[in-house]
Order: C-alpha cells, then sequence, then structure tokens
C-alpha cells in the first residue's frame, strides 16, 4: 500500500503543500474519529499541530498550559510567539482544574489555554471548554498519545481544537507528524498559519505570518499505511495494558485504574504512594534491565 500511494505521489509530481495523499490521510482520520460539522488538518508535527491554532486566532500574549506536559508544549506556545505560562496539576489524576484554570485566566487575562491529556487517557475537558468560552478565550487540547481514543468532540465549538502527536513513538506512529481536530470553519486559517501564512484562496484574508508546518506526501502515504493495521495494534495493546493492571491488583497501595479502551497506550503509568515507593520501583527495574 506504502509503495502504491508513492506511485501516485510521483505520478502527481506533488510531494508537499497539502497533496493528495495527505487530504486522504485527512479524510481517513476525520471519518474515523471526527463527527460532522468538525474536520482534521494534519501538520509536520504535533508541535506545529499545537502551535497553529495560536497562530491562525492571533495569539501573542500569554497563553496558559500545565506544569505536567512534555517539552514540545511549550515549544509550540514559544512558536507561535507567544508567552507561557505555567500552572500546576492536580496530584491524582495529572490534570489542570477547571477551576484552577479560571483562576489562571482572571490572574494573567491570557487569551488562549492549553490542557494535557496526561499519557493519552481519555480526558474530559467540557468544563474547561466552558471556562474558555466564558473568557472569550481559545482553548487547545494536548492529546499527543492519545489517538484511537473514543473523542468528545469538543471542537464543534469553534474556539476549541484538539491536537494528537503521530510520531514514531506513539501507538498510530507514521515517523513524525500531528493532527489537529478544529471546527470546519477553521481549516482555511490553520493551513495558512502552517503555510507562512500564505492565502488559500483569492481574495486573501487579512495578511497574517505562519510556520512551515506542513505535512509531506511521504509522511502521509506511511500513515495510510499505519492507518490499514492500526485497530488490531490497538487491540493488542489494550490487551497487554490489561495483563500489567491485572499484575498490580495484587497491590492495592499502588495506583493506575484506567480502563484498557481509555488509552491508546503508550505508556502504562504508576502512581505509587509516596517517593520511596517509587524510588525502590525505578530501581528493581533497572536491576532487570527494564526500561521505564
Amino acid at each position: 500500500m506504502l509503495f502504491r500511494s508513492l506511485e501516485e505521489t510521483y505520478r502527481s509530481n506533488r510531494f508537499t503543500n497539502f497533496g493528495a495523499l495527505s487530504l486522504r490521510l485527512e479524510a481517513l482520520l476525520a471519518d474515523q474519529w471526527g463527527t460532522p460539522g468538525s474536520a482534521c488538518v494534519l501538520a509536520s508535527s504535533c508541535t506545529a499541530a499545537l502551535a497553529a491554532p495560536l497562530i491562525a486566532n492571533h495569539i501573542t500574549g500569554k497563553v496558559i498550559l500545565p506544569a505536567f506536559t512534555f517539552p514540545a508544549t511549550l515549544s509550540a506556545i514559544r512558536m507561535a510567539g507567544a508567552t507561557p505560562v505555567l500552572i500546576d496539576v492536580q496530584p491524582g489524576d495529572w490534570r489542570v482544574s477547571a477551576a484552577d484554570l479560571d483562576r489562571a485566566f482572571a490572574g494573567t487575562g491570557a487569551r488562549a489555554a492549553i490542557v494535557l491529556c496526561p499519557f493519552g487517557f481519555r480526558s474530559h475537558f467540557t468544563e474547561h471548554a466552558r471556562v474558555a468560552a466564558a473568557r472569550s478565550a481559545l482553548l487547545i487540547i494536548d492529546n499527543a498519545a492519545g489517538l484511537g481514543v473514543t473523542r468528545n468532540h469538543l471542537e464543534l465549538s469553534p474556539h476549541v481544537f484538539e491536537a494528537y502527536s503521530l510520531h514514531a513513538t506513539k501507538p498510530f506512529g507514521i515517523g513524525v507528524g500531528g493532527a489537529v481536530f478544529a471546527h470546519q470553519s477553521s481549516v482555511n486559517a490553520l493551513r495558512r498559519a502552517l503555510n507562512f501564512g500564505l492565502p488559500m484562496e483569492c481574495p486573501a484574508e487579512p495578511p497574517f505570518w505562519g510556520i512551515n508546518g506542513k505535512m509531506s506526501e511521504f509522511q502521509a502515504a506511511v500513515g495510510l499505511a499505519v492507518a490499514a493495521g492500526f485497530s488490531r495494534r490497538l487491540e493488542a495493546r489494550r490487551a497487554m495494558a490489561a495483563r500489567y493492571a491485572g499484575a498490580l491488583n495484587a497491590f492495592p497501595e499502588v495506583t493506575c485504574g484506567v480502563k484498557p479502551e481509555d488509552s491508546a497506550w503508550q505508556f502504562f503509568p504508576i502512581l505509587f504512594p509516596d517517593d520511596s515507593s517509587a524510588a525502590m520501583f525505578a530501581q528493581e527495574t533497572l536491576r532487570l534491565g527494564m526500561e521505564i
């Protein structure tokens, strides 16, 4: 399938800039995990996918993000020309609470926030979206490791976006790439933000800048091939997570408590009762040659 797709690319002599394979992969992802009224736009990385909504909406001031996240979340804010403002997460579930987010909006005057789905776990940010709407602010959901998990389709509100990573380390890994789910009305602005700010149609919208964040046709060809077997890989990962959770039932002081269907399982996180327990576990895994 990969080579057949690449033959099409060479025949068309179009290797980037929203080519046929990229558009086909967007449509496939939108059909699988989107909903009527929403759309999927591909990017060269999840960092670019996180930055694109900020650029498309001219966000240049403060942007709130959780202190528990991957460096790319902060990088995306700086890529967009905005200023990151860190706030803490809840100790039990690694997420920013809606109340803390509201206080952060009030205290900083930020026009946008990024919230994180930790480890790709299914997260319910409906209340966070309401908070952002009440503040006339943008909400971007960083769900880098979560493609394949049932979605809440919050992007049906034009002020909400949800970004995913397609990096090789992710369950839906194509090498490198990203995807952002958005309201259909945002598609042209997102594409423009990912293409140096160049207009998608004439007459042009008011001028603004953009980044070079488009997905190449080579990446998209790998994505189409990955999609063909993704359901089998997802099933295998969830079966493995269920075995891990079953083994941990013997240790009631250790928490993992997430249903297999609530993650695509790039990671299997364990919450220990205290620092010393976590340190002992890390020492033992090192002795056994396990990577954690």
